[in-house]
């Protein structure tokens, strides 16, 4: 057993190195890229073609609210705009 002591130091010193060398790698990775989605929506779903929106929040279900209620937004002002159309044509062929 006297035999050992002298090698712990040098285990543990191996040890500690091996922990700062792998720790390190794993803080220098990269931040992901953000999604086309999320920097510019026009390009990634063309409004011709989608209603799409991007809502933010402190969580993921706040943010899908806030998405939720920016296409409720979109639909309201559409259905605004065929109701008074609507209204106009039932106005003009009354008579």
């Amino acid at each position: 057993m006297v035999c050992r002591a002298p090698f712990r130091p040098l285990v543990w010193g191996l040890v500690l190195i091996f922990l700062v060398l792998t720790g390190g790698a794993v803080g220098a990775q990269a931040a992901p890229k953000a999604p086309r989605w999320m920097t510019d929506l026009s390009s990634a779903y063309p409004t011709a073609r989608y209603l799409a929106a991007v809502g933010s929040g402190d969580s993921r279900r706040d943010a899908e609210a806030d998405a939720a209620a920016a296409l409720a937004r979109q639909f309201k002002i559409n259905i605004r705009v065929d109701t008074t159309n609507r209204k106009r044509y039932v106005d003009l062929t009354k008579d």
